[in-house]
C-alpha cells in the first residue's frame, strides 16, 4: 500500500506551482479546455501487462519494475502429498506472499500433469492411482526438450475424465476455492487439471471449476478458436500457451469478452533455434495478432531486457488497454448545489478493452494539498473504452456540501469507489499527486 503523507502532498503543490502545465489551457465562454501532452515512457498498470515466472527475489530491478503480475504453476502433488482431505498450501501461499510484498498480484495453476517434473514421475498424487484411476508410466530420453519434457520416467492419467479422477480434483478444486476465491492479491486462477501441463482442453473441467470460484477471475489454455470462443463466452480468460508456434491466432475470439494471455514455448535461444523468433519481432507481431491482455515474458527475461529493451519499452503501452486523455473541458467556476458537467476525449491505444474495475473520478484539491472531495464522474465508462478508437464522454462530479473557494481540480481512474488515490496511471504529461492528474483551477460557490 502507498501512503501520501500531508507533508509530501504539500512540497509536492510546491513543485507544482513553480510548473507551467505541459498543456497549455484555452478559455472560450468561461469554458476550460485542456489537452494533455500524450506520455509515451511505459507505463505499468493493474490488469494488464507483464507476467514475470517464479520467484520474485530472483528477478532483477529492471524486470520487477516492469512486472505487473507474478507467476507459476505447482504439481498436484505438493498440494495434497498425504491423500484426500489433507492439503498442504504453504507453497502457494509463499508464493501469493513474496509477490505481494513487492506491491504485485499473482496468478497460478495446479498441474495433474508435467512432463518437466522430476522426482519418481508422480504428478498426480500416487494415492489417487492406487485408489483406482488407471496409470499410464512412460520414459522420456534424451534431452529436455520445451515441446516434450524433461528425461525420465513420468506417470499420467491414461483418462483424464475418469469419473474417481473426477471425484479428487472436485475435492481440490472445492478446497482451492474456500481458501482463494476473492483474495484480493490474486489476479487470476488457471484451471490446470486435464492433460500435460493443463495445456488442453475440457468443458466438464471447466464448468468444475466455474462451480466453486465465484469472485476470482479463472484462466483456460486454448489451442482452437472454436474453444476459445466458447471459453471467453463463460467470461474465462483465454491462454495461448506456446507462442512461437503460433501468434496468438486463436484468442481473437475472446476480443472484447475477456481477457488474453500469451505465453512463449521457451527461452530466446530455443525460440531463436525454432525460427520463431524473428529478432525479436516475435513479441510485437504476436502483440498486435492475439492481443493479449497479458504476456508472460521469455525464459531468461534479464537477457532480453539486456538486449532487447527498446524493443519491450515500445511494445509495453501496447498490451491491455493504454488509456490518453486527449481532451477535458469544464467550466471554471460552478455551484456547488449544481452538477459539475465535464466533458472528455478519450483515447485506447491499447490492444484490448480494461477487464478490471475502473471508474472515471475528479478531486477537487486545495493550496494546502488537502483533497476535500473525491467524486466519480456519471456518465464515464471505462469498461466500454475500444482499443483503436476515439470515446467522446459528457459526464458530471457531484461538489454538493463542498465550502465555496479556489480549488485544483484534478482527474484520475480509479478501481474501487473507496479509493482515494487512483490505481490506474494515464497516459498523460500533467502536474501529478499520486495518481491524479491536475488538470487546472475551479472555483465552487454558492
Amino acid at each position: 500500500m502507498t501512503i501520501i503523507s500531508l507533508r509530501m502532498i504539500q512540497q509536492s503543490v510546491v513543485c507544482l506551482m513553480l510548473l507551467a502545465f505541459q498543456a497549455i489551457p484555452t478559455y472560450a465562454d468561461n469554458i476550460l479546455t485542456i489537452r494533455p501532452t500524450e506520455d509515451f515512457q511505459p507505463l505499468i498498470n493493474p490488469g494488464k501487462g507483464w507476467i514475470s515466472y517464479g520467484d520474485p527475489s530472483k528477478k532483477t530491478i529492471e524486470e520487477l519494475s516492469l512486472t505487473s503480475l507474478g507467476y507459476a504453476r505447482f504439481d498436484w502433488n505438493q498440494i495434497q502429498p498425504d491423500g484426500a482431505g489433507h492439503f498442504d498450501w504453504s507453497k502457494i501461499d509463499a508464493f501469493i506472499n513474496a509477490w505481494a510484498a513487492k506491491g504485485k498480484k499473482a496468478a497460478f495453476g495446479v498441474m495433474a500433469g508435467n512432463t518437466q517434473s522430476g522426482g519418481d514421475g508422480y504428478v498426480t498424487p500416487q494415492w489417487v492411482f492406487d485408489a483406482g484411476v488407471p496409470e499410464r508410466v512412460f520414459t522420456i530420453d534424451g534431452k529436455s526438450d520445451a515441446m516434450i519434457g524433461s528425461p525420465g520416467v513420468k506417470r499420467e492419467p491414461r483418462d483424464y475424465d475418469n469419473p474417481i479422477f473426477m471425484k479428487f480434483i472436485e475435492q481440490l478444486i472445492q478446497a482451492m476455492a474456500v481458501r482463494y476465491d476473492g483474495d484480493p492479491r490474486i489476479e487470476f486462477i488457471d484451471i490446470r487439471s486435464f492433460g500435460n501441463w493443463g495445456e488442453s482442453f475440457d468443458k466438464a473441467h471447466l464448468l468444475l471449476h466455474l462451480k466453486y470460484f465465484k469472485k476470482t477471475r479463472l484462466a483456460q489454455s486454448s489451442q482452437n478458436v472454436l474453444w476459445s470462443e466458447w471459453i471467453a463466452s463463460h467470461g474465462v480468460a483465454v491462454r495461448r500457451d506456446g507462442i512461437g508456434g503460433s501468434h496468438g491466432e486463436e484468442l481473437r475470439p475472446a476480443l472484447g469478452l475477456a481477457p488474453a494471455i500469451m505465453e512463449f514455448w521457451g527461452s530466446v535461444p530455443y525460440l531463436d533455434k525454432k525460427g520463431w523468433w524473428n529478432d525479436g519481432r516475435l513479441i510485437s507481431d504476436s502483440i498486435e495478432v492475439g492481443a493479449p491482455t497479458y504476456i508472460q515474458f521469455p525464459s531468461g527475461p534479464s537477457e532480453i531486457l539486456a538486449k532487447y529493451n527498446k524493443l519491450i519499452e515500445r511494445v509495453t503501452n501496447r498490451i491491455g488497454f493504454h488509456f490518453f486523455l486527449k481532451e477535458a473541458s469544464y467550466r471554471d467556476s460552478v455551484s456547488e448545489s449544481m452538477p459539475f458537467s465535464m466533458k472528455l476525449i478519450w483515447q485506447n491505444d491499447g490492444v484490448s478493452k480494461i477487464f478490471a474495475p475502473c471508474t472515471t473520478a475528479v478531486a477537487l484539491i486545495k493550496n494546502s494539498g488537502e483533497i476535500v472531495r473525491v467524486s466519480a464522474v456519471s456518465g464515464s465508462a471505462p469498461g466500454n473504452w475500444a482499443p483503436g478508437q476515439l470515446i467522446t464522454e459528457a459526464g458530471a462530479a457531484d461538489f454538493s456540501g463542498v465550502q465555496p473557494g479556489k480549488y485544483r481540480i484534478a482527474i484520475g481512474l480509479l478501481s474501487g469507489e473507496k479509493e482515494k488515490i487512483p490505481s490506474y496511471r494515464i497516459a498523460i504529461v500533467l502536474p501529478k499527486l499520486g495518481n491524479w492528474y491536475v488538470l487546472g483551477n475551479v472555483e465552487v460557490t454558492r
